[in-house]
């Protein structure tokens, strides 16, 4: 987890810079998209090299191999994520496409939509990020049969995390006229009143 971790924010640096550089070469995006995807596969190499962790040669552990066994429970698997990341997609990617059929300034209220999304994305993405600390940690209590320590985990776990994220939520929400008047200027902070309730909302499903 921590190598994974540490190659996503790699990769992750990586396109930033290439962001940059496309910026202030005043690159066109065809030379942009190059760059970003010679940075996201930059990173192939170093995981083929840490391959090596498993003293296995990399010829044979890289040759592909068929079992059925562990394909049907893999498969299982990958269809029920597959079915939720489907509903989640269509969820997040048909309201634009409803606002902009029924509202009768489609343009406008798109953007006030997307601004409000983006905001609201930052606290989805810092508890995705404490997702991701504890889900590996449960698993392995899981493995070892120690219920005691998960359930201890995740109760304390969720606890301090809904108040981390309370605190952040309420930060933004007080200063969300300020917020807005500062990434997209005076004209927008009548969308105060909607980004804390959006915000609200993102915290009480989180």
């Amino acid at each position: 987890i921590s190598w994974l971790n540490k190659i996503s924010i790699l990769t992750s640096l990586l396109n930033f810079l290439s962001a940059l550089i496309a910026i202030w070469f005043k690159l066109s995006i065809n030379v942009y998209f190059i760059l970003y995807t010679l940075s996201t596969i930059a990173v192939v190499p170093f995981c083929i090299y840490r391959l090596k962790v498993y003293h296995i040669e990399i010829k044979e552990l890289l040759t592909p191999r068929w079992n059925l066994q562990a394909f049907k429970v893999i498969f299982a698997y990958s269809i029920s994520i597959f079915a939720i990341g489907i509903f989640q997609f269509s969820a997040d990617s048909l309201r634009p496409l409803l606002l902009s059929k029924y509202a009768s300034n489609g343009i406008e209220v798109l953007t006030d939509y997307r601004i409000i999304q983006t905001i609201s994305a930052l606290v989805l993405a810092i508890g995705g990020v404490f997702t991701q600390i504890i889900l590996p940690s449960t698993t392995k209590l899981y493995v070892e049969n120690d219920f005691e320590k998960i359930n201890v985990l995740i109760y304390d776990g969720t606890k301090y995390i809904s108040i981390f994220l309370s605190f952040i939520v309420f930060l933004l929400i007080g200063n969300s006229s300020l917020l807005l008047k500062v990434y997209m200027g005076p004209d927008y902070q009548i969308l105060s009143l909607w980004l804390s309730i959006w915000l609200l909302t993102v915290l009480l499903t989180l």
